[in-house]
């Protein structure tokens, strides 16, 4: 596939704020959608068939998973593509307001 032809095709990514690892970035590796809609809904997907096969609800909840989709070939393969990923990924979503949902996933204990 030349890229002329995956120009404006886009690949969904999850962000899972805690595990083994820390915070990271990761990329679907099947293929690349039309839209960031649909790329992000099959990269939810993808996710949600995986914990449920490898790891317990609770673990999942813990993860805080944040999804986005990025213009394909916009970073390099590998691990050091997902660092630069997840750089991007949070340069863009600066200012955004969290809910409740959001702090009450990323904090483990309740604080009195």
């Amino acid at each position: 596939m030349r890229s002329v032809d995956r120009m404006g095709r886009y690949r969904g990514y999850v962000v899972a704020n805690k595990g083994a690892h820390g915070r990271v970035a990761m990329r679907d590796s099947g293929k690349t959608h039309a839209t960031k809609k649909a790329a992000i809904a099959n990269m939810k997907g993808d996710n949600k068939k995986w914990m449920e096969k490898n790891y317990n609800p609770a673990w999942a909840k813990k993860a805080g998973f944040e999804y986005g989709a990025v213009e394909d070939g916009k970073f390099a393969d590998g691990s050091g593509g997902n660092k630069k990923l997840l750089d991007w990924h949070d340069q863009n979503n600066k200012g955004k307001k969290k809910t409740i949902f959001d702090h009450l996933s990323s904090n483990t204990a309740f604080h009195y």
